[in-house]
């Protein structure tokens, strides 16, 4: 890359990460909301046997919602004990998450998996803050996973904490029929391989202390 370019990045490198990540959500946002229901606007909705494995609760993707709002505080929190030591290379690796997103979510338009149960999308407002369309992967169980990775990097009491939340955090996604299984699925692995293409993956720290 051209040095003035590297220069510029070593000075504002957590500028460039949450610029970047800013202009991926709002793609994502503009995918979910406006290109899927004009190429789509009819979309079945799929089987998934897992729903008839596990109960419903209607209120789940409420509290998951503040779950996740937690989850972000805490790892601001942590990161702030930490000086946010690679901080710029998370936004990136989350930016590059929600741009994958906004790409497979128009190859595979779905239809809503909770539409059998209720029909919480007509009562969001301000639908352009809101993932009404997007199902797969799961931006949801992505954003959980990648806290707390980034959380275990900073601290692995923190970080394991962190995950134990982020389990809960997928149940309910799955508890309140938010997405499918394979958004899930697809959430987790391509966390996984974000993850491990930014070097994330903390597999030495359980070697340490």
């Amino acid at each position: 890359m051209p040095k003035y370019f590297n220069d510029f990045y070593a000075k504002n490198s957590i500028l460039v990460g949450f610029v970047a990540l800013v202009i991926a959500f709002s793609l994502n946002m503009y995918s979910c909301n406006v290109l899927i229901p004009l190429i789509a606007p009819a979309r079945p909705v799929l089987i998934d046997s897992t729903f008839t494995l596990l109960p419903y609760w209607k209120e789940a993707y409420v509290v998951n919602d503040y779950i996740q709002i937690s989850m972000i505080i805490f790892f601001l929190w942590v990161g702030y004990k930490y000086k946010f030591k690679n901080l710029d290379k998370y936004l990136l690796a989350l930016s590059l998450i929600y741009t994958l997103r906004a790409i497979a979510v128009i190859m595979n338009p779905a239809g809503y998996p909770w539409s059998h149960y209720d029909l919480r999308h007509i009562n969001l407002k301000l639908s352009m803050l809101f993932d009404q369309n997007g199902l797969f992967f799961s931006g949801h169980t992505s954003l959980a996973f990648m806290l707390s990775l980034f959380t275990l990097r900073w601290n692995r009491k923190f970080g394991l904490v962190m995950s134990a939340v982020a389990v809960v955090s997928v149940v309910l996604i799955m508890v309140g029929r938010s997405h499918y299984i394979m958004d899930v699925y697809g959430g987790l692995v391509t966390s996984a391989l974000v993850a491990y293409i930014f070097g994330l993956l903390p597999l030495k720290r359980f070697s340490k202390d």
